[in-house]
């Protein structure tokens, strides 16, 4: 083909000259055209027709400059007052402003290192900001590096693919330029540690620098141990803090949260010189990531879920009421920062350990969590052995989403961090630790409130997942039924765990004197007539009982009925009564009638009493005149629970 292409001189039939850049036989980009009369016009072309900035001069020495469409000046350059920046150009000001320091600098990107001869490398520089590719006539715009990648990929779509390796860190990267650009980092690096070891030899102050940060901040998010200790050792202070707007933390609060050796190193070596170990971040406003309402799925709801009576929860006698002092609440103490990390758990046991051995205290509170409790909540164990072993208080009130440690352990928002074997072995090391399953535990639900156990907490937080909690088992799905089977086992444990507590509280009492407070308690849910026909005495004397589900452990939002036949225990339904009564309670009834039978009948003979009961109850004398064998009694007793309900 015969067309003019490239850089050239043309001379035109009518005598003028074009000098400049041609394609396809037609003037393109940058030229000059000279007339036989003396005019000439510098500027750019477009298939042969002047299109943009341009300046035509005439020979009495006048020129028109602006911008030209063919022969006509469609607009005069103008003065324009004020001036204009780096940061009026969208393809450089991300460089410069506020959120550049906090921005990673690639390569590809970086006005510095690269071309300004090459094409732009993001799209948006050039096409107006909102209007589409597509639909923008691109004639009179630059090319764009994503149509030089999608020419190449086209050219190149027959080329057979080359293996997939893994990715190098550097754009066009060969083992050899990767080993040349690491020996060339590391030298420099050396280069810039001599620098700053000599600066400090001779006096330099690390103190001086705050703009963008203290000195000391660099090294430690740089989480270089050796640079921190020799600032350390040239007197760089540790009581510095960053802006407001990165939330005020200080060197230590970093340390704690840099994973691996280094970060210990760091923290003690910061702890040899810090002022305050518990001081506060600025983000005492901020909730605990996990805390957070999610509305990913329909089956979680804010709806009501319990039935809340404004519950008055156990009686003081069988609990232990807090006096340690009142938690102090705000921003997250580095303690707080460490016990809060995912993963790495022994590293992070490490700094938690040198902050408890410096005397950090291990009470204090952030977003309505402990050190402890969000120890739990990370599914750091060996934290929470270290916390326990140090001073951390398991009944610490907490004010958050988690009203104790013990209820974090039970709560779904954290169940992902263990297994249920790791849950229930949490749950015996906290009540180990003096943990109180019967400490007060106030639940809400709008304007409703009732104060219960941390079995109730937990019942509380497995009711707010309706799709688990009210779907027959055989529709859920196989992942569904493990978190359903996961969650039923851990509160059986806990509910075995609250059962025993109570038994064990109860023994310390009168049993005699308990047993009759309980038939006195009884007897309102009973009969109301009877309530008033007790003598004052009796209402005085009486023991305060907690009432409490004997099967499921659940005090509040539920109906409590007593045993009709001993009325020292509650249950809070009929699948509830015949549960207990088939594993435990048919034989602590059967045990309790037969003394209260002895008792309270005529001094007879035995064989008389025996009589006496079956003629009484209408049962079979064959049956009576068996032996009193363990079998025996679980069967008389389960009859008689029939027969009496």
């Amino acid at each position: 083909m015969d067309h003019r292409h490239g850089k050239g001189i043309c001379y035109c039939p009518d005598g003028s000259k074009i000098q400049g850049a041609f394609y396809l036989g037609r003037v393109e980009g940058y030229a000059t055209r000279e007339w036989k009369d003396g005019r000439t016009f510098q500027g750019l072309y477009k298939s042969d027709e002047r299109f943009g900035p341009g300046v035509e001069s005439y020979p009495d020495g006048r020129q028109d400059v602006g911008l030209w469409l063919g022969n006509h000046l469609i607009k005069l350059c103008t003065e324009v007052p004020g001036s204009f920046s780096v940061l009026d150009y969208p393809e450089h000001y991300r460089y410069v402003d506020d959120s550049s320091q906090r921005k990673y600098i690639s390569v590809k990107e970086d006005p510095f290192l690269r071309s300004y001869k090459h094409l732009p490398f993001d799209d948006k520089d050039i096409f107006p900001e909102g209007v589409l590719a597509y639909s923008h006539n691109m004639d009179h715009l630059t090319l764009t590096h994503s149509f030089l990648e999608g020419c190449d990929a086209h050219y190149f779509e027959n080329t057979t693919e080359l293996p997939e390796e893994d990715p190098w860190p550097v754009a066009n990267g060969t083992p050899l330029l990767v080993r040349m650009q690491m020996h060339a980092y590391k030298h420099r690096q050396q280069k810039r540690w001599e620098t700053i070891q000599l600066l400090l030899r001779r006096g330099a102050d690390p103190n001086v620098a705050s703009v963008p940060s203290h000195l000391l901040f660099f090294a430690v998010k740089a989480a270089d141990a050796k640079a921190v200790k020799l600032l350390l050792e040239k007197g760089a202070r540790t009581d510095v803090r960053l802006p407001s707007k990165f939330r005020g933390l200080s060197p230590l609060h970093i340390a704690a949260s840099i994973p691996g050796e280094e970060g210990v190193q760091i923290t003690e070596y910061l702890l040899s010189s810090a002022l305050d170990l518990d001081a506060r971040a600025e983000d005492g406003n901020e909730v605990y990531g996990p805390d957070e309402p999610q509305d990913k799925e329909a089956n979680m709801s804010g709806d009501v879920t319990l039935q809340l009576k404004n519950e008055a929860g156990p009686p003081q006698e069988y609990f232990s009421s807090y006096n340690g002092p009142v938690p102090e609440e705000g921003g997250r103490t580095a303690l707080h920062i460490a016990c809060e990390r995912e993963g790495n758990s022994e590293h992070a046991r490490d700094v938690i350990r040198l902050l408890l051995m410096h005397k950090a205290n291990p009470n204090t509170l952030w977003s309505g969590h402990s050190p402890l409790s969000l120890a739990i909540a990370s599914g750091n164990d060996l934290a929470v052995v270290e916390l326990l072993k140090r001073g951390a208080d398991p009944n610490l009130p907490l004010s958050g989403a988690v009203k104790s440690a013990l209820c974090a352990a039970v709560s779904t928002a954290y169940e992902h961090q263990r297994t249920t074997a790791q849950r229930t072995a949490l749950v015996d090391k906290l009540l180990e630790a003096g943990a109180d399953i019967l400490a007060p535990v106030t639940l809400q639900e709008g304007k409703r409130k009732a104060v219960g156990t941390a079995v109730d907490f937990a019942y509380y937080k497995y009711y707010q997942d309706r799709r688990i909690a009210n779907t027959p088992y055989h529709m859920l799905s196989a992942s569904e039924q493990e978190v359903f089977q996961t969650r039923q086992s851990l509160l059986e444990h806990i509910t075995a765990k609250l059962r025993e507590h109570v038994i064990l509280k109860e023994k310390e009492w009168d049993q005699e004197e308990l047993r009759r407070s309980k038939k006195l308690d009884s007897a309102i849910h009973v009969c109301a007539s009877k309530k008033k026909e007790r003598n004052h005495h009796e209402e005085q004397g009486r023991l305060p009982i907690f009432k409490y589900c004997y099967q499921c452990g659940r005090s509040v939002g539920v109906q409590l009925s007593p045993c009709k036949r001993c009325y020292e225990v509650f249950t809070c339904s009929e699948a509830c009564r015949r549960k207990s009564w088939n594993e435990r309670h048919s034989l602590e009834c059967s045990g309790l009638l037969e003394k209260s039978t002895i008792q309270t009948v005529p001094s007879a003979g035995t064989a008389g009493c025996k009589k006496n009961i079956v003629c009484k109850n209408g049962r079979e004398v064959e049956e009576e005149k068996r032996g009193r064998g363990k079998s025996k009694v679980k069967t008389s007793g389960r009859e008689t629970h029939q027969k009496n309900d």
